[in-house]
């Protein structure tokens, strides 16, 4: 099987881990609860932004460049470790003080595991990709829905339901479990401070555009379930969420083209130059113009079967 098939089911798993639990919790969590897990989800696709334009999109474009790789590699994850520890200390002052009633839905350590195994996971999987082992990566997102799921059965109770902090932990093992399936592929070194001073620089050079369009764009995507979270019940908005979460697995493609052309075309550029990439550029654009037409045509024929499912 070839990188281009390994990359679309990779990433057929990876969305369809979080559509699944989308599901699971729409069928065990109560309808307030349900609405919650359905904006802390959203939330924690927000946050990611930082560590994404500054730290994992910098690796697939820049690793190529790099004469030392697991050098590169080690030194950024210092990098995400530092983001993570900021992070879950504003998420603590903002816990302890009770904003937005979060003591009320969830405890403070199933967020904090949660978003640990998420952000370790997102950036254990760049890896992965510019390393070429994108059969590897798949095997390990398989452990990853599996382990996951097992927990979910494992945890529930004779009611057949869960709560908010049994869900994260149930994805967060499953995030976790794909980090030490493929760690090994991060070799541990010595922290080289005047080299890590270069690879933030380098970092904040490559993805300081690139964190204002994807700031921009994830507003954009999820400007009307914020609106709609200051008004609605929060019932409506997993309603809300639920719909969107079915519109998005159709970008499950080009997230998967992503993660194969990106590093493709990042090492076709410094092997043979720019004319060599502008002359892919309007066939790969002709093949995705043909999925845009397959995927609208599905929504305009069939649009209550596709909201009934």
């Amino acid at each position: 099987m070839d990188n281009r098939s390994y990359s679309l089911i990779n990433q057929i798993l990876a969305s369809g881990f979080s559509f699944l639990m989308i599901i699971i919790s729409a069928r065990l969590l109560t309808n307030a609860d349900f609405g919650f897990i359905s904006m802390l989800i959203i939330v924690s696709m927000l946050i990611p932004i930082v560590p994404q334009s500054f730290i994992t999109m910098p690796i697939m474009s820049n690793s190529s460049k790099e004469p030392d790789i697991s050098k590169y590699f080690f030194h950024n994850l210092i990098l995400l470790v530092i983001f993570l520890v900021i992070f879950l200390v504003i998420f603590l002052v903002v816990y302890i003080n009770n904003f937005f009633n979060l003591q009320q839905y969830l405890s403070l350590w199933s967020v904090a595991i949660y978003f640990f195994g998420l952000q370790v996971y997102e950036f254990i999987k760049r890896i992965m990709f510019v390393n070429n082992y994108h059969g590897k990566a798949t095997y390990a997102e398989i452990i990853k829905l599996v382990l996951a799921c097992c927990i979910v059965y494992w945890l529930l109770d004779d009611n057949k339901t869960l709560n908010i902090d049994q869900i994260l932990l149930s994805m967060a093992i499953g995030y976790l479990s794909f980090f030490l399936v493929s760690v090994k592929n991060i070799t541990a070194l010595n922290i080289d401070l005047s080299y890590l001073k270069k690879i933030k620089k380098d970092n904040y050079v490559f993805g300081k555009w690139v964190f204002l369009s994807n700031t921009l764009q994830n507003i954009n995507s999820n400007f009307y379930l914020f609106i709609s979270a200051m008004l609605l019940p929060l019932s409506a908005i997993g309603a809300l969420n639920s719909a969107k979460t079915l519109i998005g697995l159709a970008t499950v493609v080009f997230l998967a083209l992503d993660n194969y052309l990106i590093p493709k075309y990042a090492k076709r550029y410094m092997d043979y130059g720019r004319e060599a990439i502008e002359r892919e550029i309007l066939p790969v654009f002709i093949r995705i113009g043909s999925i845009l037409i397959f995927m609208y045509s599905l929504v305009a024929f069939f649009p209550n079967e596709l909201m009934g499912f």
